[in-house]
């Protein structure tokens, strides 16, 4: 199945997995998901499990994936990745770095008060 390309908003990634929020309703445990990002310069593909969510709003939900390597020498090379990043992170000063204020604004709800 290709779901295609969606929108989502990662809070935390480590070597063991991340948390995402996401307006897709996908489900937990039954299926392998691939996902593809950038970091670095250097496209990544990461197979995963969903393993557990939580609604944020009747719009969105938080889920938290465990990826899966298929070999010590994958999950090696993905760890000196975020190492790295996380050194680049602390370069940059605050002001620089991405924070998304407003969940909603960010997937493009339209909230009704």
């Amino acid at each position: 199945m290709d779901i295609g390309v969606s929108k989502v908003l990662v809070t935390e990634i480590g070597a063991g997995g991340l948390r995402f929020i996401s307006n897709l309703n996908l489900p937990i445990r039954t299926v392998l998901y691939q996902f593809i990002t950038e970091l670095l310069g250097e496209s990544i593909l990461l197979n995963a499990k969903i393993v557990w969510k939580e609604e944020v709003n009747e719009d969105l939900a938080e889920y938290g994936v465990k990826f899966i390597f298929e070999n010590d020498e994958e999950r090696a090379k993905f760890t000196t990745i975020l190492d790295t990043l996380a050194k680049n992170h602390k370069k940059v000063p605050p002001y620089k770095r991405a924070i998304v204020d407003d969940i909603n604004e960010y997937f493009n709800i339209v909230v009704i008060n």
